[in-house]
């Protein structure tokens, strides 16, 4: 930002980004070139830690989606009587009360 004291606050700013093309940037009206530069840095930071949580979180959950299309392919090779077997199970032991998730950091959690 060795410039900032020539951008007007609230204006949008025309600059060139890395591959060498012109980028214009909104500003926010009541904040300083210095603060909306600072503004997009956390938000860029945020962004990025969020990108790298979901990447370390895909294969898990592509381990879970396999596992419950198993599930769902089991239960849809089942006859109808043995669904219906099933279902009279389910039903002798009574309702889960709530469901279980689990948090990315592995805590568990109830809900209901």
């Amino acid at each position: 930002m060795a410039y900032a004291h020539r951008i007007e606050p609230g204006a949008s700013v025309r600059l060139e980004d890395f591959s060498g093309q012109v980028v214009e940037i909104p500003l926010e009206a009541g904040l300083s070139p210095i603060q909306n530069a600072s503004k997009f840095y956390q938000r860029a930071k945020r962004l990025e830690a969020g990108a790298e949580k979901a990447l370390e979180l895909e294969p898990i959950t592509q381990t879970q989606i396999a596992a419950l299309e198993a599930k769902l392919a089991g239960i849809e090779r089942l006859s109808l009587e043995e669904l219906r077997t099933q279902n009279r199970s389910i039903r002798e032991k009574g309702p889960e009360v709530g469901l279980r998730f689990s948090s990315p950091s592995g805590y568990a959690v109830w809900v209901g």
